[in-house]
């Protein structure tokens, strides 16, 4: 007599990742440090956003202190935030923010950004200066992944986005529907089906990968080990 919650483990084995939505749907962060203190600046698009201020995306940043002391934030329409989430309507041309920036008193702003999946997300992310890049600040932040200021005349940067038709994906996950939980089977020869979500199961390109099926926590020794479809998988003379 056996129990299913020690008959079939099943894992994923193979996980790509691809972008399955038809509207923007993602977020990046870049970080700006000073004076002792750093900020978390994030922008990106949502399909349940605005462009204006929507309490599930975005936060408000606070006025800027009195100077000398470091400050960052995200302006856009007039006001200061931390998060600016706009709207993922599939408008896939540029949206500019700026970047608000007072410096402490050693006159030193260091900004950095993590670029990694930037150009699956963006056909274009640019870090100039307030006149465009004429006055040398003119970065492709998809190639590049650090920004040092020592000038307290920057004080305001362009942000200039261009979002691809990108959704981050979703988590991948697996459940086995039967036999259910807690259940004690009465034939050594049986089968076990389970549901895959956000993962296609399939063998060649065209799918995200198999699953490995475990029993007793050793590779299955009843069936099927590598399954390349979501059938239920057949155990015998367990």
């Amino acid at each position: 007599m056996l129990n299913k919650s020690i008959i079939l483990n099943v894992l994923f084995s193979v996980i790509f990742l691809s972008s399955m939505g038809f509207s923007q749907d993602f977020s990046a962060t870049i970080n700006a440090t000073g004076g002792g203190s750093e900020y978390g600046l994030t922008f990106g698009f949502n399909p349940n956003a605005t462009d204006g201020y929507d309490s599930d995306y975005d936060q408000y940043a606070p006025p800027a202190p009195p100077p000398p002391a470091f400050d960052a934030a995200i302006s856009w329409g007039g006001d200061r935030y931390y998060t600016q989430i706009l709207a993922g309507d599939g408008n896939l041309s540029e949206h500019e923010y700026d970047i608000a920036l007072a410096y402490a008193s050693d006159n030193l702003i260091t900004i950095t950004w993590d670029n990694t999946g930037w150009s699956d997300m963006m056909s274009s992310c640019v870090l100039q200066d307030a006149f465009g890049g004429l006055l040398g600040i003119d970065i492709d932040m998809t190639q590049e992944n650090s920004l040092t200021l020592t000038n307290p005349a920057f004080n305001t940067l362009k942000l200039k986005v261009t979002p691809n038709d990108y959704s981050t994906p979703a988590d991948p996950s697996i459940s086995i529907t039967s036999p259910m939980d807690g259940a004690t089977m009465s034939d050594n020869d049986f089968s076990v089906s389970f549901d895959v979500e956000n993962f296609s199961v399939g063998s060649g390109s065209d799918y995200d990968g198999h699953v490995h099926a475990f029993v007793d926590g050793s590779s299955n020794a009843y069936g099927s080990y590598m399954v390349y479809s979501t059938d239920p998988i057949e155990l015998t003379g367990v």
